[in-house]
């Protein structure tokens, strides 16, 4: 296991979105915005707001860090079939992270599509991810802390992806969960993208995740060790499987991990 170091800051520069705002966001397509109505129900503190670009729409509500001062803004990327705040997944995460100083920014699980081969499903996958940052550049302010990617299952690995194609993007820091692609060729590209990232990856595996994202995990650690590389961090959770009683060692895992960064 690789232990991660980062120096302090007080925040990174973000040349690509310069938009983005510091409050947390909840993004989702127009076509959902029926059950995104049902969610603001139920958390009242939610501000909707619509962004539409040429090549996609999406609505948006704010989810503030509570305390006197946040600390950067986490963004949720669930896996696709995923209900975003759902108590089998990142619930305890929404209620929790806020509290500790952290604003959210949360994107509903990708469209689906007919893709006939997996590099073509992953080149969508990366297409969808591009195009809803593209449509964060319109809002207003800047953020003006430190920008941490919360990932899931195949999805972070199009994230991954998308990351080593775009690496001016400066993110502070990734927290992968159960990374994976389905095409064993790419799984493999994937091992390196992983460990090759010039930002701290934390790479968390849980006994609820795709069995690839186990069988790979001791290459990775190879990988980061023979490259070298303090910034790569791995956790294996085999008992984890996201219920609510058990998401608190999630929570604890990613808070120690920034908190161990300076964030």
């Amino acid at each position: 296991m690789t232990d991660t170091v980062l120096s302090g800051s007080s925040g990174v520069t973000m040349p690509t979105f310069r938009a983005l705002p510091l409050v947390a966001l909840l993004l989702v397509t127009c076509p959902a915005l029926a059950n995104w109505q049902d969610i603001v129900r139920q958390h009242p503190s939610l501000e909707l707001t619509t962004l539409t670009t040429a090549e996609t729409s999406i609505q948006l509500a704010r989810v503030p860090a509570v305390t006197r001062q946040s600390k950067g803004t986490v963004i949720f990327m669930p896996a696709q079939q995923r209900h975003l705040l759902s108590p089998q997944l990142w619930g305890f995460l929404f209620q929790h992270l806020p509290a500790f100083g952290w604003s959210i920014l949360a994107l509903p699980e990708l469209e689906a599509h007919q893709a006939q081969d997996a590099s073509t499903a992953l080149a969508a996958n990366k297409a969808q991810l591009a195009a809803r940052w593209q449509a964060l550049q319109q809002l207003q302010p800047a953020p003006t802390g430190p920008l941490i990617i919360l990932v899931q299952g195949e999805v972070a690995g199009a994230w991954h992806a998308l990351l080593m194609e775009q690496d001016e993007l400066n993110i502070a820091a990734v927290v992968s969960i159960g990374a994976y692609l389905k095409d064993p060729t790419l799984q493999l590209q994937l091992q390196q993208q992983m460990t090759n990232l010039k930002v701290p990856v934390l790479d968390l595996l849980t006994g609820a995740d795709h069995p690839w994202s186990a069988t790979d995990s001791q290459q990775r650690q190879l990988l980061a060790r023979a490259q070298s590389n303090p910034l790569y961090r791995q956790r294996y959770l085999p008992d984890m499987h996201y219920h609510a009683s058990q998401q608190e060692w999630l929570f604890k895992e990613i808070f120690g991990w920034l908190s161990s960064l300076g964030f």
